[in-house]
């Protein structure tokens, strides 16, 4: 039996020396290290068994109820699905001269963090070539080049990538990615030559190497867009234009079918194309201009008619019987509105007056004077009834996006508008192509068409597919012969557009001199003219922006695209021009 120590107040009342274990005692006993031991083995499976609980209910979680997604995102590392970009169709001129070229764009998929594509990265074409020796994706998509750059920049427009916010409308049938017309021809028939994209779905390693092709469907091209432009009259408008602000206009005489349409200042349709990465810097800098480049002056550009505008105001006396056929007038060199004296341009700058003049001879010098009498005869609103016959006022219907409808003023405009009433000055200057009237360089190629067609009225095209559309004006011939007398005679000795004297063969014109700016100070200058003068092949306009006087700066530019066009006119391949003798316009 254990001995029994009393060891004091301090201490627990008894220590057993001895086998056992007294209360109080100091020395360990085996069976609590046991006791422990299995504690802490039950704390640890404890641990372990909740461990396992959450990574099975993780698994449970992530194998059943995400199943499909993480199954996605498996699949999108290592299937991919490729957009094959249809080949865009040719755009082509007359003779059948391409005026665009298909270029690979090398891009590079980017992808979001769901595997999903977000995006595309243009790269050099070296760089891409390095990618593809390595077995890495890279996209070659058609890309657009214009190999005579700023010739054809407005009538053909330019390719670019589709924007995210177009990408969001409801109607939206393109993607991601996809190249689309921007401005001219490219975007007016952009469905026709852009075609329709294939798929192409492939299988990739971890390291993004293609390991297989899992399936394809080809895309199909773009259809070609034959057009009546022609490349010879195209460049010398803008070979005339230089360095000049301004517009030419080349239609087909009987038709009204585009040979050419000219605006400057021009640009680089290249570098707003994805084929050639850009430079940022010089499209801000085209973007900034103050003289507008991207703007296609044919038909965007408005601008005091000037008095080319006198062909309308004659035909409407005529025709309204405002005035008889042989009707003259004595030139007084001005004629006075209330208080403000209204001059001719001959008697202003040379004290002349032009003595008695018939309707044929007012047009020949452009006597100021008789068509503010005329016009007054005619009054503002029969000069409006006729703008609207020869489709000033309103858009053409040209195949083309951005044109502008200009304006015919009336007393109802002008009050509603300016809170102004109508006055007899108003309808002097209305009655020469001033105050408040303004037309596209078009409108005015189309008037001069009228006249070079006996009165037809042709919509301007340049797609060579459409079907061309004319109507008959009505206007008798006899009218016709006064207003073509007229014409030959400006461009004949005697009449205002001396460079074009003894032209061969002859043409009929009309330049105007249009005032704008405060006060007038300054002029653009016009010239709009047909040829042959009997009969009539091609019609061409032409506006110089803040130019000075219509017959000492329009018309050596047209006599310049005259010359080419009698030059090659064998090249160009017009159709025989058509008497329309009747209603029925083919």
């Amino acid at each position: 039996m254990p001995k029994r120590i009393k060891l004091g107040c301090n201490f627990a009342d008894t220590l057993s020396v001895g086998s056992g274990r007294a209360r109080g005692s100091l020395v360990p006993s085996p069976l609590d290290d046991d006791n422990r031991h299995a504690e802490r083995v039950l704390y640890f499976f404890g641990l372990c068994l909740v461990g396992l609980v959450v990574l099975v209910g993780r698994l449970v979680y992530l194998s059943i109820f995400n199943n499909e997604k993480y199954r996605n995102l498996s699949d999108n590392n290592r299937i991919r699905q490729e957009i094959i970009r249809a080949p865009r169709g040719m755009i082509l001129d007359r003779n059948n001269l391409k005026l665009t070229q298909n270029v690979p764009v090398y891009r590079l998929e980017v992808r979001s963090k769901d595997g999903q594509v977000s995006g595309y990265k243009t790269i050099k074409e070296e760089e891409a070539l390095s990618l593809q020796a390595r077995g890495l994706p890279v996209i070659a998509d058609p890309g657009r080049t214009y190999p005579q750059a700023g010739v054809f920049s407005h009538v053909l427009g330019f390719i670019g990538e589709i924007s995210a916010e177009s990408l969001k409308k409801p109607d939206n049938k393109f993607e991601l990615g996809d190249m689309v017309g921007q401005g001219g021809l490219e975007q007016q028939y952009d469905i026709l030559l852009r075609g329709k994209n294939g798929r192409r779905m492939y299988e990739t390693d971890t390291a993004e190497k293609i390991v297989r092709i899992l399936g394809e469907e080809q895309p199909i091209p773009g259809v070609d867009l034959h057009t009546s432009l022609d490349s010879g009259l195209q460049q010398a408008a803008m070979t005339a234009l230089a360095e000049k602000d301004g517009a030419v206009v080349v239609l087909e005489a009987s038709t009204g079918a585009v040979l050419a349409l000219a605006s400057s200042p021009t640009f680089d349709p290249n570098l707003f194309t994805s084929g050639a990465i850009a430079n940022q810097a010089t499209i801000e800098e085209i973007l900034k201009n103050p003289e507008a480049p991207l703007i296609n002056r044919t038909i965007g550009g408005v601008y005091p008619a000037g008095s080319t505008f006198k062909i309308v105001v004659t035909a409407a006396a005529l025709v309204e019987k405002k005035i008889p056929l042989e009707y003259t007038f004595d030139d007084p060199g001005f004629i006075t509105a209330g208080t403000q004296r209204f001059y001719n341009w001959a008697f202003s700058q040379h004290g002349k007056r032009e003595g008695v003049i018939d309707a044929s001879q007012a047009l020949a010098r452009s006597t100021d004077t008789f068509f503010y009498t005329i016009g007054a005869l005619v009054g503002p609103e029969g000069m409006t009834n006729w703008s609207e016959k020869f489709r000033f006022g309103q858009t053409s219907g040209i195949d083309l996006p951005g044109e502008m409808a200009g304006l015919i003023p009336t007393p109802e405009w002008k009050q509603k508008v300016k809170g102004e009433r109508w006055y007899l000055g108003n309808t002097y200057n209305m009655s020469i192509g001033q105050g408040d009237v303004l037309v596209t360089p078009l409108q005015v190629a189309q008037m001069t068409q009228v006249v070079a067609n006996n009165g037809w009225i042709c919509t301007p095209r340049i797609a060579a597919t459409h079907r061309y559309s004319c109507q008959n004006l009505n206007i008798p011939d006899e009218v016709l012969r006064v207003i073509k007398k007229g014409m030959i005679g400006a461009c004949s000795p005697g009449g205002t557009s001396f460079p074009l004297f003894n032209f061969s063969p002859p043409v009929a014109c009309k330049s105007g001199t249009a005032q704008y700016g405060v006060k007038g100070k300054l002029t653009h200058a016009w010239l709009t003219a047909y040829a042959p003068a009997d009969v009539p092949q091609v019609v061409v306009t032409v506006l110089v922006e803040g130019g000075g006087e219509g017959s000492a700066v329009a018309a050596p530019l047209v006599k310049d695209i005259l010359n080419v066009y009698f030059r090659n006119s064998d090249k160009v391949g017009l159709a025989t021009p058509s008497a329309h003798a009747s209603e029925t316009f083919p």
